[in-house]
């Protein structure tokens, strides 16, 4: 079976959904579909872990940003810009399958290493310092890289906040090759070119789909459960119901034995009292001419 990368790119404004996304990342609340018992081994790749990522989104822009008006001023950002741009970084599950598990919650140390070292590569030669986070996740299904991007460009006026740089269809194109590349080594392809005809479904509902298939596997198996438990209780039953079916079919035939005794002594009593009365019959006879004396 192939195995393929996954890139997602997200881009991100100020406010609540930033907020949220930065929670998610960095784990300041469980989620729903992560798996709370292996969190221990998520790790943080790039960026200081006690550091909000929008704080940290701020103070790079703060540092870095200076595009300019004519005059030389430096120009205001808007209010509406995009600030920062979230990549997701993966593969295909059967790349973290472990055989001797069975499973994907415990893949080779190895893998994982290498796998992660050509990650932060391509991070640094295509992002350098403007990637200002990097957070390895591997409590959730597949195990991914949640990167943080700031869209800095270099112009003539200076460093200018510009997400098209990396939102553009051939941009994105281009970093699903250089991704690729990255990890060719490893036996990962590239997923397959966009296809216009071809609808696309989005991350967030990708994930409540899952969640969707994993809260119906739960139903399932506790609907096994149930199944397994009525299953043993009838089949305890049908034990219960065949040893007082046998217990009572002993019981019969004890009585039937008994009867039959029973008969058989009557039979045997009738019988002596015939003698009896024969032996009566025949001694009053013999009395009757035996001479008086």
């Amino acid at each position: 079976m192939k195995k393929y990368t996954v890139l997602h790119i997200q881009k991100n404004k100020t406010g609540t959904h930033s907020q949220k996304l930065d929670e998610h990342i960095r784990r300041t609340f469980t989620p729903k579909n992560i798996n709370p018992e292996l969190s221990h081994n998520n790790r943080q790749l790039i960026g200081d872990p006690a550091m909000p990522i929008h704080k940290a989104v701020d103070d790079f822009i703060e540092k870095n940003y200076s595009y300019k008006t004519k005059t030389g001023k430096v120009r205001k950002t808007r209010s509406d810009v995009i600030r920062s741009v979230n990549i997701i970084l993966s593969a295909s599950s059967e790349v973290f399958y472990n055989p001797k598990t069975e499973n994907i919650t415990n893949t080779p140390e190895k893998l994982m290493h290498d796998w992660t070292a050509a990650n932060l590569s391509f991070l640094q030669q295509e992002f350098g310092e403007k990637c200002i986070s990097a957070v390895l996740h591997m409590d959730e299904i597949t195990p991914h890289i949640h990167a943080t991007i700031v869209p800095l460009v270099k112009t003539e006026q200076g460093n200018k906040l510009c997400a098209k740089t990396f939102i553009s269809r051939a941009r994105m194109s281009e970093l699903h090759d250089f991704y690729a590349e990255a990890v060719k080594s490893l036996g990962i392809e590239r997923g397959e070119r966009r296809d216009k005809n071809r609808e696309h479904v989005k991350f967030h509902k990708v994930r409540y789909s899952l969640r969707e298939l994993q809260e119906q596997h739960e139903m399932m198996e506790n609907k096994n459960k149930i199944l397994e438990d009525e299953h043993r209780l009838k089949k305890q039953r049908m034990k219960n119901l065949n040893e007082h079916y046998f217990s009572e079919k002993r019981l019969s035939q004890m009585k039937l034995i008994g009867l039959q005794n029973m008969n058989c002594l009557r039979e045997e009593l009738r019988n002596l009292n015939e003698s009896n009365q024969s032996l009566e019959h025949r001694l009053k006879s013999l009395q009757a001419v035996s001479p008086k004396s």
